[in-house]
């Protein structure tokens, strides 16, 4: 879910599932180009599959200049292709390439439909601000370490690493709010609040 609307998301355009196809912002309608799967590739980097068409979110051509091409390519071990999740706080998050260490960005901060994605620096703008929405079931969750058990325990390990107050985030996608745990770790004591 982008900072720009609580209802905009990143979708490959017109549901495609040819290479090379673009990153775009639009409506939310729970289709299968609107969600992605994200599997840790080490080292701290991640890949994110788009469900509908099992490629890749990638940077076209490997680049690193500002408004490259934000797109579905086929899976390969190429470093455009990886991902890193920094913590921008209250739940929001940068997915910054590998290559260049720069922020997947919404171009011109717009939240029109069909407003591409890119690449651009950082800036701590809206435009390059992103929440993570489970979408499969919760029962897969479990101590196990699957579903949510999975995301906290990736999380309280980088937290271990930064710095900072982190929120684990549970949204209502009715009203775009969320249930937050203000603290590093799940205890009896810790602070459970519903914000915006």
């Amino acid at each position: 879910v982008s900072a720009l609307g609580k209802n905009k998301v990143l979708t490959v355009e017109k549901s495609s599932k040819e290479k090379r196809a673009r990153l775009i912002l639009s409506t939310n309608k729970n289709t299968k180009f609107q969600t992605f799967k994200i599997k840790s590739a080490g080292k701290g980097y991640y890949t994110i599959t788009c469900t509908g068409s099992s490629m890749n979110v990638d940077v076209q051509g490997g680049s690193s200049a500002d408004r490259a091409r934000i797109q579905q390519f086929t899976p390969n071990s190429a470093k455009a292709q990886k991902w890193t999740i920094r913590s921008c706080g209250s739940g929001w998050y940068n997915i910054c390439s590998s290559i260049s260490g720069k922020p997947i960005d919404i171009k011109g901060g717009k939240s029109a439909d069909g407003t591409p994605a890119q690449l651009f620096k950082a800036n701590k703008g809206k435009a390059q601000k992103f929440r993570f929405v489970k979408v499969e079931s919760l029962k897969k969750s479990n101590a196990s370490g699957t579903g949510l058990a999975a995301l906290k325990k990736s999380l309280d390990a980088r937290a271990g690493k930064e710095s900072g107050i982190w929120s684990y985030c549970v949204i209502q996608t009715s009203s775009g709010k969320g249930v937050s745990l203000n603290d590093r770790k799940m205890t009896a004591a810790s602070l459970i609040k519903l914000y915006v």
